[in-house]
């Protein structure tokens, strides 16, 4: 997995990765959780992330050339299928993380302005 870029609006990272996936580039976009919560978190930017290595160089062609042709394109049905394969253990473990650290955050803040 490979950063293919950071950008400061979901919108616009979500445009970027569903355009890839029409040319059959597999992306993620992470950190919408903590951007949604920019005020307890301080995150103000996304990133779109190509899953597989070898689509790096497509996914960096096709942001500056549309009418580029990818290599290694997946079809959208292999796509679905890797989507699917993936543990939703670890996805419970980054939403608790997340809100673990959203609480101590909140926390800190209270402790801190009640010492005033």
């Amino acid at each position: 997995m490979k950063l293919l870029g950071t950008y400061t609006s979901v919108i616009d990272a979500n445009h970027v990765a569903n355009t890839l996936r029409e040319k059959g580039i597999l992306c993620r976009v992470s950190d919408i959780n903590t951007y949604n919560y920019w005020a307890i978190t301080g995150v103000t930017d996304v990133r779109v992330w190509v899953i597989l290595d070898a689509q790096w160089e497509d996914a960096q062609a096709l942001l500056t050339d549309s009418s580029h042709i990818p290599e290694h394109p997946l079809p959208l049905e292999d796509m679905a299928l890797l989507e699917d394969s993936q543990p939703l253990h670890f996805q419970r473990i980054i939403y608790a993380s997340g809100g673990l650290l959203a609480v101590i955050v909140l926390v800190l803040f209270f402790l801190f302005s009640q010492s005033r």
